[in-house]
């Protein structure tokens, strides 16, 4: 058994060994991904273990356990949708005591009656208040193709015998600041014998943040310029992004992470087209109205 995606959906990575944390690598250092102390931070897992049988436990770096926690009080649940994998997903609920603020991964066991299997998180600190922080959370109305499987879109769960429907969000935090906005103009324009006739021009509305990634952080988080939903909050200010991009990273020389550039537009688009009819004369003096 093993987890089968082929690149990290998770922003939170999730590993097959615990070797594979970043700080475990020769070159690797110590980079904690922030979470919330009363919740975890939503993951997909796709395996082809089948058991309902599983256990979340939390460790330090030290492998001192802090805490068991249930799966209805993680709100981890299993979708079957696919024939041969079972999808592992969290709800978003919040824990009856919250997590203290040590450096930390959690090691999620599962058990059927043939074999053990247990799979290791990339190390995580949590935040008390994460206003100071930038959120970015993405989620889709239809699955996201992953080779012959999906990342989920959505889920069902009983809530006092009744079927729920949600989102299924990823969603991560950055200590960054979001700056002020840029205003960049895009002209549509039409060559009319070397007179240059503007057809339509538009302005955005963009902002930019920058932040330190891993590899494994950056797979997941590009995955949401494919999203049909993205937002960005920050500070208590809720952005609807309308689109996103990231720049390539800059690596460090050694300690496997990279500065990013993130740039995204939001809904504020102004578009003026020009009139359909002259309004100002004869445009190129021909006596015809196509101004």
């Amino acid at each position: 058994m093993s987890i089968k995606t082929v690149t990290n959906i998770n922003p939170l990575p999730i590993y097959n060994t615990i070797g594979e944390q970043l700080h475990r690598q020769s070159y690797g250092e110590k980079k904690p991904i922030l979470t919330q102390n009363n919740k975890l931070l939503p993951f997909q897992i796709i395996t082809d273990m089948t058991t309902t049988s599983v256990l979340l436990e939390v460790y330090d770096l030290n492998n001192n356990l802090i805490k068991t926690i249930d799966n209805t009080e993680a709100g981890v649940f299993n979708d079957t949708v696919y024939a041969t994998y079972r999808i592992w997903f969290t709800a978003g609920y919040e824990f009856s005591v919250n997590l203290p603020s040590n450096v930390m991964y959690f090691k999620y066991s599962f058990t059927d009656l043939v074999s053990n299997f247990e799979m290791y998180s990339e190390i995580f600190q949590t935040v008390t208040d994460t206003t100071p922080t930038v959120q970015l959370e993405w989620w889709n109305d239809a699955p996201i193709p992953l080779g012959d499987y999906s990342i989920l879109d959505d889920y069902t769960i009983l809530v006092s015998g009744h079927s729920v429907g949600r989102y299924a969000p990823f969603r991560c935090f950055f200590n960054s600041n979001i700056g002020l906005p840029q205003y960049p103009f895009t002209k549509i324009v039409e060559d009319r014998e070397s007179t240059e006739f503007q057809i339509a021009i538009i302005r955005d509305k963009t902002f930019k943040f920058g932040m330190w990634v891993t590899e494994a952080e950056y797979d997941a988080i590009t995955i949401c310029a494919l999203a049909d939903y993205i937002a960005i909050t920050h500070k208590n200010k809720l952005y609807k992004v309308e689109s996103i991009d990231f720049k390539d990273p800059e690596w460090n020389d050694k300690g496997g992470v990279g500065w990013v550039d993130i740039t995204f537009k939001v809904g504020d688009i102004v578009k003026k087209t020009s009139p359909a009819k002259p309004t100002r004369g004869d445009f190129n003096d021909d006596y015809s109205t196509d101004f």
